[in-house]
């Protein structure tokens, strides 16, 4: 189902970090992200990750 999610198809602030967010947290496992209320920081950008090589297995 998310394997064909295209993040980059939301009009939200943070889809323009997200592979950024992704190369970061394949390398360490802890981030802050600021961003103002309604940027997609609790609905694109977990979605966006969910996908990704390093957090398969993990809940």
């Amino acid at each position: 189902m998310l394997q064909n999610f295209d993040f980059h198809s939301f009009d939200l602030p943070v889809a323009d970090i997200i592979p950024e967010v992704s190369q970061h947290l394949s390398d360490s496992n802890s981030l802050i992200i600021q961003a103002p209320p309604g940027a997609g920081k609790s609905t694109l950008l977990p979605l966006s990750l969910l996908g990704e090589p390093w957090l398969k297995g993990k809940k």
